[in-house]
């Protein structure tokens, strides 16, 4: 039974999801290896910027099919050590209130894992 186009195009795009979903999968865990891994760091640093963003997505809302839009806000700082180089991370809104730009203080991290900020 010869395949159709049409198949043959389905399979490849299962395929390449597929790989794409390992790919990130794979990146993920190394990420959270590599952070494990890490020392925890305690350095002097300034709040560089704060901002955030809105991140718009559709969600199934049950089995008929309807989609509803969903919004959620991420809030992101941005640290410069005091070496001069500059960490981003993201953190909890609470967080996010707390903090202005030009704060100093102590910055603990580990690896691209946000811990802790202690303002002085």
């Amino acid at each position: 039974m010869p395949f159709s186009v049409l198949s043959i195009f389905v399979t490849l795009f299962f395929i390449a999801f597929a790989v794409l979903f390992v790919c990130i999968l794979v990146k993920n865990i190394t990420e959270w290896i590599n952070n494990n891994n890490s020392p925890v760091l305690e350095r002097e640093a300034v709040v560089a910027d704060l901002y955030k963003r809105d991140d718009t997505s559709m969600m199934p809302t049950g089995s008929d099919g309807a989609m509803m839009m969903s919004s959620d806000t991420l809030y992101y700082v941005k640290f410069e050590i005091e070496d001069g180089s500059v960490m981003e991370f993201k953190i909890n809104r609470s967080l996010w209130n707390s903090l202005r730009t030009g704060m100093r203080g102590t910055l603990i991290s580990q690896g691209t894992r946000f811990k802790e900020f202690h303002p002085v």
